[in-house]
C-alpha cells in the first residue's frame, strides 16, 4: 500500500505535494515566557504568548524520476525545476502560503492532521555527485498570523491644537459575510479553493471568516475560534451569526 501520509503547500490557488516525505519534521512552539528573581520568594515565571511557530526540515528530496518507492506523486510526477521554481518564486514575494500536514497510519486512517498559515523563511537546494537529476534541499517555513491594525486620526480643537485619537477597527457588520464574521458552518470545507482534499464537514460548527475571494468554487477561507486553520468553502455553506 502506497504511503498516504503527506505534505501540501498551498499557494496562489497552486498546491503541490511534496514528492518525498522527510524522514524527520520538526515544528517548534517556543514560549516567550519571563523569569525573574523575588526576594524571598526566589525566582518566579511570568507566562506570555507564545510565539510563531517553525516548521522545517532538512532532508527533503526532490527525484528527477518517479521510479522510485519513496515517491508519492508518481500520478503527477514533477521535475525538481517546478518545485525550485514554486519555492522560490513564494520565498522572493513572501507569499502566505497554507501547509498542511496530513497524517496517516498505514492502513489510510488519519490522526492529528495539521494545518498553517506560513511564509518561507529559507529554501536552499542542493546537488550531490552522482545522482544525476535528483535534488536534496532544506525548507524553514514560519506561522503566519492575520492581523488587524487600528487606526489614528487627529481631532482638531479650537484651541488650534491637534490631539491624537486611537480609534478601534470597525466592526464587523451584523448578519453579512464579511471578513472576520463569525459563521455556522453548514456544509463540507476544503485543503484549497479549488476543492482539492482532505476536506471536512462543517457540521454546525462555528468558525470565523479569515478571507472571502472574489473568484473561485470555494472562495471563503475559514478559521476556527482559537485562530486554527479549517479550510475552504461555498458562500452558501456558511450561516452568518
Amino acid at each position: 500500500m502506497q504511503n498516504q501520509y503527506g505534505i501540501y503547500l498551498t499557494a496562489e490557488n497552486v498546491t503541490i505535494r511534496f514528492p518525498v516525505n522527510p524522514q524527520e519534521l520538526s515544528i517548534s512552539y517556543t514560549q516567550n515566557n519571563e523569569t525573574y528573581n523575588v526576594l524571598a520568594q526566589g525566582e518566579i515565571v511570568q507566562p506570555r504568548k507564545p510565539v510563531l511557530a517553525n516548521i522545517s526540515w532538512d532532508d527533503g528530496l526532490l527525484p528527477g524520476s518517479y521510479n522510485s518507492p519513496y515517491v508519492l506523486t508518481s500520478g503527477d510526477f514533477r521535475a525538481p525545476e517546478f518545485y525550485i521554481k514554486f519555492l522560490n518564486r513564494c520565498k522572493s514575494l513572501g507569499t502566505v502560503c497554507t501547509l498542511t500536514i496530513d497524517r496517516r497510519y498505514e492502513d489510510g486512517t488519519p490522526f492529528h492532521s495539521d494545518s498553517f498559515s506560513v511564509v518561507v523563511g529559507d529554501f536552499t537546494p542542493t546537488e550531490k555527485g552522482a545522482e544525476t537529476g535528483d535534488f536534496y534541499y532544506s525548507i524553514a517555513l514560519t506561522e503566519y498570523r492575520d492581523y488587524i491594525p487600528g487606526s489614528v486620526t487627529l481631532e482638531q480643537k479650537t484651541s488650534s491644537s491637534a490631539v491624537a485619537v486611537t480609534q478601534t477597527a470597525r466592526a464587523v457588520p451584523a448578519s453579512k459575510l464579511v471578513v472576520g464574521a463569525k459563521v455556522t458552518v453548514t456544509g463540507a470545507y476544503y485543503y484549497t479553493s479549488a476543492g482539492a482534499n482532505p476536506h471536512g464537514n462543517g457540521s454546525g460548527r462555528t468558525a470565523v471568516v479569515s478571507r472571502i475571494l472574489t473568484s473561485g468554487a470555494y472562495p471563503v477561507l475559514l478559521r476556527t475560534t482559537a485562530g486554527g486553520l479549517l479550510g475552504w468553502c461555498k458562500k452558501d455553506a456558511v450561516k452568518v451569526q
